[in-house]
């Protein structure tokens, strides 16, 4: 018996020790534990993390490990709304049965993927479903397939080197698979522009001058932007929108023939002119506002090129001058920020200015300051033989003296030179001032561009004339040109002033007198 309890007692000591060690062994193994989330960060397109200006996005569970969600059960149910889409189990099929991806591998950009992501957008924000929202570059997102979308657009803008502004659209909607590790995805941005310049005998420009009449020719210039595929199928009543209004001052006048607002606007993609059905143009009078709205459909065959618009104004007589305000005019381009937010549009603006110059004068008589000189007229000319009368909007360029001495302000010159003469004189006891050389100069900045600031002078001009405002810059933003314009009765008079001369031809006179005295005198001597 005891031999039988020793055999036993050493079996249930060998089956311990056997179980020891095995329980041992289990414990030294290590155990793989599953994370329960992974960071997910997003990256712009030049590979700097996104920040929260590039908007709100929101993540939305697609796929939870191997089973549909029941937020998207519906979506692979056959939907025909969404594009049919099916889930095997291990991939997701399109209506053509081809496989798109797979719940286990990484998500491609290919086109086919980029078309899923962008139904699941549009299922999530037709069933209002709830995500998870993050407004900066970093969420945490368990195992499973997710599509990552900008909720809210802020519309990051920037100017480059070329005088364009630029604005983000929202990004494309994105299909990641997490797993255990953080993975980073780059953000499918777009963005468009705008420029408005004015064509400076082929330069362009953002201010210049011209005369009152003249016109001056605008070029604006952006880019369509990249949406996705299914910008192709919007409804009407979600059409895309690439738009460009004007909005002129008071002293520019849209160029068109009357009652056809589309005669006076030309577009062009790449220097080929785009055809007139492609777009419409409206002209509201009473608000000086032109406007050209793009189909849908150009829209969509012309994502990412340039385009670029171009039409004419010309300056009227309710121009400001000298006045660094200028006659202003502004574009503005409207354009659909994300084409699944119904009206959620962007704008970029850009403007021009355009100048033109007055001045008056002060005519005085050079030795009576005080003296009477209405009614004097002056004429400017554009050549020194005073031959071609200067037209200001068609009106001859004149100059009449009135109250206090002063004429009226000839407004609408542009900068340049001009031959002025007096051509109605206060009477004829008055001499002539003879050919008058006026320059106007404009103020420029450092990129020889005008700045509404004007100086003025004179040659030829008469003894005691002079500059009486203009000579300098004006540090005012109005700022007056003034020219004091002098001549005499009679006689030139020599420089030995007023009184002087007085004596010097009383002298004379008596010379004479007595010269013909003496004469006298003689001949009766001789006659004795």
């Amino acid at each position: 018996m005891s031999t039988t309890y020793s055999n036993v007692k050493r079996k249930i000591t060998t089956i311990l020790t056997i179980f020891s060690v095995m329980v041992l062994c289990v414990a030294l193994i290590p155990l793989r534990v599953h994370a329960s989330t992974a960071t997910l960060t997003l990256s712009d397109n030049t590979g700097t993390p996104a920040t929260a200006a590039n908007g709100t996005f929101t993540a939305y569970k697609v796929i939870d490990d191997r089973s549909i969600t029941t937020d998207f059960a519906d979506f692979f149910n056959n939907n025909a709304t969404y594009g049919s889409y099916k889930f095997n189990g291990n991939e997701i099929l399109n209506s053509a049965a081809t496989i798109i991806t797979g719940v286990q591998t990484d998500v491609t950009n290919s086109t086919e993927a980029a078309k899923l992501a962008v139904q699941l957008e549009r299922y999530a924000a037709a069933k209002n479903l709830t995500g998870v929202t993050f407004a900066n570059n970093q969420a945490e997102l368990s195992k499973g397939m997710w599509v990552v979308v900008e909720t809210t657009s802020n519309g990051q803008t920037w100017t480059d080197n070329d005088g364009y502004q630029h604005t983000r659209i929202a990004s494309r909607p994105m299909l990641v698979n997490m797993g255990d590790t953080a993975k980073t995805i780059t953000l499918k941005d777009s963005s468009t522009s705008l420029r408005k310049t004015i064509n400076d005998n082929n330069v362009p420009v953002k201010t210049n001058d011209v005369a009152i009449g003249g016109t001056v020719n605008y070029n604006v210039e952006s880019a369509i932007p990249m949406y996705e595929y299914n910008a192709q199928t919007r409804l009407a009543a979600n059409a895309l929108l690439f738009q460009i209004d004007d909005i002129f001052s008071a002293g520019l006048d849209y160029q068109f023939t009357t009652g056809q607002p589309a005669s006076g606007v030309t577009v062009t993609v790449g220097g080929v002119a785009v055809a007139a059905s492609k777009y419409t143009v409206a002209f509201d009078e009473n608000a000086r506002k032109l406007s050209i709205k793009f189909n849908n459909d150009w829209i969509i065959e012309n994502q990412g090129q340039n385009v670029k618009v171009s039409y004419s104004a010309k300056l009227n007589s309710d121009a400001v001058a000298n006045d660094t305000t200028g006659n202003t005019n502004t574009a503005t381009l409207t354009f659909t920020q994300n084409p699944n937010t119904p009206n959620d549009t962007a704008t970029l603006s850009d403007s021009t200015k355009t100048f033109t110059y007055k001045f008056k004068i002060h005519k005085i008589d050079r030795y009576n300051s005080t003296a009477d000189m209405t009614g004097v007229e002056f004429t400017l000319y554009t050549d020194e033989n005073c031959t071609d009368v200067l037209k200001i909007n068609g009106v001859d360029a004149k100059l009449t003296v009135g109250t206090g001495n002063m004429s009226n302000e000839l407004a609408g010159l542009d900068e340049g030179t001009y031959y002025m003469k007096e051509t109605v004189l206060k009477s004829a006891s008055y001499s002539d001032i003879g050919v008058v050389k006026v320059i106007v100069t404009a103020e420029k900045t450092a990129g020889n561009q005008p700045t509404g600031k004007a100086t003025i002078a004179m040659q030829s001009a008469p003894t005691g004339s002079d500059i009486e405002e203009g000579s300098t810059v004006s540090t005012t933003n109005t700022y007056g040109l003034v020219l004091k314009v002098a001549n005499t009765k009679g006689l030139n008079i020599p420089e030995a002033g007023a009184f002087s001369a007085i004596l010097i031809m009383l002298a004379g006179a008596l010379l004479v007198v007595g010269g013909l005295y003496i004469m006298g005198k003689g001949n009766k001597g001789e006659q004795k």
